[in-house]
């Protein structure tokens, strides 16, 4: 790596400033490369790193020396990927762990996640600044140092790919904001959402000026920071009006975020204000109006940047709720059900939902509404959808049949109100700008106005002559309204088909006799299905025949995590196999895949098996035994694509008979034979129609090549599957292991 050596002022400069991990705080199930860019006031820094400035002047240059080296990195990685990991690794120090693990084999991308000051600053002629312009402006390349200038030629004279006489290339260099308290100590996460959001308009219109006026030399490369839309982590900020108001300015301003993450907590000590405030933020969360990437102010700013087709404006929502009663519950699902912001859906509901049998049974009828209704699969953008219930609420046969109820009900609103039906069908509407409307509570009604325009309500139970009309607005639940102040409209239809993925959770406590039934509900619409050691108890089957389109499932106990893959069934509209599973008991459920008659043998295709758990749960002759059936496994079964153990330290040394296994070929394919390599094969066979006798040559024993005999001779011949084995030694936080 010797010819990478002029790089070194940059590596330097990033030593201890770059760190290689998960950010699960954020929901993610990946690990990102997070750059702690420096600040200038010491006390925001890095306490454990020591700072190579001490006056405003070193600041800026260690900076910009940063800035410069992210951006000549990612460059190394679109021209030689083994130097830029090398680089990261060797001289930037970056921790990829260690030979053997997932982590060290992972494919590290060019894109960082920045730890950053956010605060403005006092820009030329009042216009808006902070380190994040100037981080992620046009800088570099309207005033880029001599050093940087030189680098760069000397990158792009080690890219053999490049066409000198062709047209420059622009190398995107992926960030996001890290956006949480605790990487901006004393700054709101919502303010420095904001100022987040201004600074990336700013960045829009410089990178806009600057391309419209320069031309960039042919065969050259441009290096660019992309700002993509931010991740909101705001849990550590309390819910209150102007929250809720700042989050629907971002929203109606089509502002675009990858996540939003809320912890929605009453700290109010007011209810009626929390339910108006608590409201007001569902309906901009969920709000009912597609709106289109391109004309974004913030997030996209190069014209020619390919946007993903199915982009929504919030990405995936993470709500966790701590409150009882039902009002808040009735304000998030009558959002969802009109949803166009986000495909992903992510609840956690971890206070006592269940105050007697009708809250209990009204929740369900309200999550069916809201995620599987008839409603939902016609208007609801929502496709993927995790519910973690840490609470101790009943899905008991009776709410299942409840939920079940709603969900299959032609008229969804009149069956989730027990309301009798309107001689008018439920109506698609909208409510003018200053409708008063009475707002249901429970027992009692609050009086709410509007003061501006609602573009689309439902109205139910509507007999068409009455003066106030039912009305169920998304955000604020069921309402009444006057007629003269509804508004004729068409609500716009949902291009997905429902919830096609389900990912579920509940407390050790819940009672789910009513699982089945459940899954009989929603199982027909699901393409993937995440189970977790509670709901495998609660059923050995794997709800496979309620589930005929699944295509993946995952399953996780306290000691095994494992996926299975049914698309070569699915995909020729095949019944999904009848099986059962153990496990939650590691021998039997160990002896089970060493059985090439059981079904999950086959199916199954990548497994962790943590024999730490195991040792800690069941001692140490029932891990000798896992270890034997677990060698068998690997010797017979030839579906386990990737396997992960987790080493207990009494086991250390006997781990090395398990990397015999890694890297060898299983009986699967990468993908199938190409057509071009099938012809060329066929074309050497010869005809089965019988040619006339000669003397010249006999007939070869390719003729007695038959249809069977092709079939495996193309299976052989495509490109197997190499088996990846991972040993880890147990170090006490493996529950925070990235999903398989």
């Amino acid at each position: 790596m010797e010819r990478w050596s002029f790089l070194k002022p940059w590596w330097t400069a990033l030593i201890d400033q770059i760190v290689y991990e998960d950010l699960r705080e954020w929901g993610f199930d990946s690990r990102d490369l997070q750059v702690f860019v420096p600040v200038l006031d010491r006390e925001r820094d890095r306490e454990d790193i020591h700072l190579p400035y001490n006056s405003e002047k070193d600041f800026f240059a260690h900076f910009h020396k940063i800035r410069e080296g992210l951006l000549l990195l990612a460059t190394v990685a679109h021209v030689d990927a083994i130097a830029w990991r090398f680089l990261l690794s060797e001289y930037c120090k970056v921790d990829f762990g260690k030979p053997g693990e997932m982590k060290f084999e992972e494919k590290v991308l060019p894109q960082f996640v920045l730890v950053m000051d956010l605060a403005p600053k006092s820009g030329e002629e009042g216009e808006f600044d902070s380190d994040l312009v100037q981080f992620c402006g046009d800088y570099p390349h309207e005033h880029p140092s001599a050093e940087f200038q030189s680098a760069l030629k000397k990158i792009e004279s080690l890219d053999d790919r490049l066409d000198p006489d062709k047209q420059r290339e622009d190398v995107i260099v992926p960030v996001q904001v890290n956006l949480t308290r605790s990487a901006l100590p004393n700054v709101k996460p919502i303010k420095a959402l904001v100022d987040t959001q201004k600074g990336a308009q700013v960045i829009r219109k410089m990178w806009k000026r600057y391309l419209e006026k320069n031309e960039v030399a042919k065969g050259s490369l441009r290096p660019m920071f992309h700002l993509e839309p931010i991740v909101a982590n705001l849990v550590e900020d309390s819910v209150s009006m102007e929250f809720a108001e700042t989050i629907e300015t971002l929203v109606h301003d089509n502002v675009w975020f990858s996540r939003v993450i809320l912890l929605t907590i009453n700290d109010l000590g007011d209810e009626e204000l929390w339910n108006r405030v608590f409201s007001r933020l569902m309906s901009s969360l969920f709000d009912t109006t597609r709106r289109n990437p391109e004309l974004s102010t913030t997030s996209v700013y190069r014209s020619d940047f390919e946007l993903p087709s199915r982009l929504l404006q919030l990405g995936e929502v993470n709500l966790s709720c701590f409150w009882n009663g039902i009002s808040q519950f009735e304000s998030i699902c009558s959002a969802l059900v009109l949803n166009q912001t986000t495909q992903t859906f992510q609840l956690k509901f971890y206070q006592d939902m269940v105050q007697n049998e009708i809250t209990s049974k009204q929740i369900w009828k309200w999550l069916a509404y809201a995620l599987f209704s008839k409603r939902a699969r016609v208007y609801s953008a929502l496709e993927s959808l995790k519910i973690r219930l840490f609470a101790s609420g009943l899905l008991i046969i009776a709410n299942a049949e409840a939920f079940a109820a709603v969900a299959t009900s032609e008229c969804p609103e009149e069956e989730l109100f027990d309301w009798p039906r309107g001689s008018i069908k439920v109506g698609e509407a909208g409510l003018k700008s200053g409708t008063l409307i009475r707002w249901r509570f429970e027992d009692n009604y609050l009086v709410h106005t509007f003061d501006s325009k609602v573009p689309f309500v439902l109205t139910y139970s509507d007999d068409g002559m009455s003066e106030w009309v039912e009305v169920l607005v998304p955000g604020y639940g069921k309402c009444e309204v006057q007629r003269t102040n509804i508004l004729e409209t068409t609500i716009p239809r949902s291009t997905n088909s429902g919830v096609t993925s389900l990912q579920l959770s509940f407390n050790r406590t819940c009672s789910l006799s009513g699982l089945p039934r459940f899954m009989e509900v929603v199982g027909p619409s699901l393409k993937h299905l995440a189970l977790g050691e509670t709901e495998l108890e609660a059923n050995t089957g794997l709800f496979l025949d309620s589930c005929p389109n699944l295509e993946t499932m995952y399953l996780r106990s306290h000691c095994f995590e494992a996926r299975l893959n049914f698309r070569s069934y699915t995909k020729f509209h095949q019944t999904l196999p009848d099986f059962s599973h153990n496990l939650n008991d590691p021998i039997p459920a160990l002896k089970d895949l060493c059985d090439g008659t059981n079904p999950l043998t086959k199916y199954l295709c990548r497994l962790r098996v943590s024999l730490s758990d195991i040792f800690i749960r069941h001692g140490r002759f029932v891990v000798e035994k896992c270890m034997e059936e677990l060698l068998t496994m690997l010797k017979v079964n030839q579906s386990v694509e990737y396997f992960d153990i987790i080493v207990h330290p009494d086991f250390h040394e006997e781990m090395d008979k398990f990397l015999l296994y890694d890297r060898q070929p299983i009986f699967k394919t990468l993908e199938l034979l190409s057509m071009d390599s099938k012809i060329a094969f066929l074309s050497v066979v010869t005809q089965k129609i019988p040619a006339e006798k000669s003397k010249k040559m006999k007939s070869q024993g390719c003729n007695l090549v038959n249809e069977h005999v092709v079939r495996k001779i193309f299976a052989f011949a495509a490109t197997p599957v190499v088996r990846r084995v991972y040993i880890r030694k147990w170090n006490g936080d493996e529950d925070d292991d990235l999903p398989i």
